[in-house]
């Protein structure tokens, strides 16, 4: 069974008109933040329970073992268990909503006990839409309605997707269905046969840049009280662009890194990228979250490589950016009033950087490095390690924190890259100086 612990914050914030919610994936540490900032008082579920977690959350519960057993997972871990579902103004509330981070969509545990839960309600996709949006067959459908490529691809089923000599590597690459975040993709030097399991898939590699498409999907109720078919209203929150592997080191080559942005593209491709949310949506019935990953090549032709329907790393960007409040659009899109002034989707205040610092080597967090990271400015430096982390041995890849960077939005593009990428080199620099020391 997995050790769970429960960690009441010292730096839990007092306010939150929304009352309490759940914030539920591998990392949940912006998620948190973005939450909070949105007016809910957050307990945290995730498999670190970094300080600056704590420093945000009311409560931090930590899954060490993230994906395997919840057994001993309780949310009522206080005296009295329905406080957790006490509403803001002191009167019990039905049910507290849970919002979950990457990670959790692939653990069918850990969303059945959610699910499951009567004080809890699961804002996320049934296990109907999942699976329908983690269809790639659907991905491929999508992307020929709007204009956008996507890759040739096979499945049990056999090939779909298409062709375009001028777009691809030599290169098919080995997918999960349920994965994320690069973790699980390998290389095959031949053109593979039919898969067997259902659970993975071959893909074609497309060379360029990876770009995250962030939408918010909320419906107009009002058509369906008229009569009418009940339509999505599509909303683009901001693009954020991904490091490529040798802009910055990670333990695999496809493996996230970080981001940055956000990033401007033409109208027309805007609309295009809209049409294929609206499409995903009407098929689907999602509601809030709607990311697309996507690939530029490098004669300017955009490729959709996969749908995520939740928080994702990139999202952070957005929020620290002033550009939109991911979790604010997605909580009203679920119906949770007075989050108008959080839903305008606005000019950056500033270019946002941020990249995972991977252990280089296996490695001992002693106390004294701990203490050290916990000290770094938190504008520059986030998932710090907790007090638990001491004293812990670290493989080689581990991600150990994040690092992060701003700029003056008025740079071009091309130029606020290399700030970005500067500044996150030089802290980068500066954790491998406590590390190493």
């Amino acid at each position: 069974m997995n050790k769970v612990s429960v960690r009441q914050s010292k730096f839990s914030p007092i306010g939150g008109c929304h009352g309490r919610a759940l914030a539920v994936g591998v990392s949940t540490r912006a998620l948190v933040a973005a939450l909070t900032d949105s007016q809910f008082r957050v307990i945290s579920v995730d498999a670190f329970g970094d300080q600056d977690t704590q420093e945000n959350a009311i409560q931090t519960i930590i899954l060490p073992q993230w994906g395997t057993t919840i057994s001993e997972l309780s949310l009522q871990p206080e005296p009295e268990s329905r406080r957790l579902a006490e509403s803001s103004d002191g009167h019990l509330a039905q049910t507290y909503p849970v919002f979950w981070a990457g990670g959790t969509e692939n653990w069918p545990e850990m969303v059945t006990y959610l699910a499951s839960h009567p004080e809890l309600r699961l804002l996320a996709p049934s296990e109907d839409q999942l699976k329908r949006l983690r269809s790639a067959r659907l991905w491929a459908q999508v992307a020929q309605q709007v204009g956008l490529g996507f890759p040739e691809s096979i499945d049990h089923l056999g090939p779909f997707g298409q062709v375009a000599h001028r777009s691809i590597s030599s290169r098919w690459l080995r997918k999960k269905v349920n994965g994320g975040g690069g973790f699980g993709v390998t290389i095959s030097e031949q053109l593979p046969t039919e898969p067997q399991s259902t659970c993975e898939y071959f893909q074609q590699e497309i060379c360029g840049t990876v770009m995250g498409v962030n939408f918010s999907v909320a419906w107009n109720r009002d058509s369906a009280a008229a009569g009418r078919d009940a339509m999505p209203e599509v909303t683009l929150m901001g693009i954020v662009q991904s490091w490529s592997s040798d802009q910055w080191p990670g333990p695999s080559e496809f493996i996230y890194r970080g981001s940055w942005g956000p990033v401007a593209i033409s109208l027309s491709l805007q609309d295009r990228l809209s049409h294929l949310a609206q499409l995903l949506a009407t098929d689907t019935g999602i509601t809030g979250w709607l990311q697309l990953d996507c690939i530029e090549d490098q004669h300017g032709q955009w490729w959709l490589l996969e749908v995520n329907p939740r928080w994702t790393a990139g999202m952070e960007v957005l929020l620290r950016s002033g550009v939109a409040n991911p979790a604010a659009h997605h909580a009203a899109a679920w119906g949770y009033p007075n989050l108008a002034p959080l839903l305008q989707v606005r000019q950056p205040n500033s270019l946002i950087g941020k990249a995972i610092f991977y252990a280089p080597c296996k490695l001992l967090l002693t106390s004294q490095r701990v203490d050290q990271l916990q000290s770094l400015p938190r504008e520059q430096f986030a998932d710090i390690p907790s007090d638990p982390m001491k004293d812990r041995w670290l493989d080689q890849g581990s991600p150990i924190l994040t690092v992060l960077a701003s700029c003056d939005p008025q740079l071009s593009l091309p130029a606020a890259h290399k700030v970005l990428l500067d500044q996150l080199h030089q802290s980068a620099r500066q954790v491998a100086g406590i590390l190493m020391s």
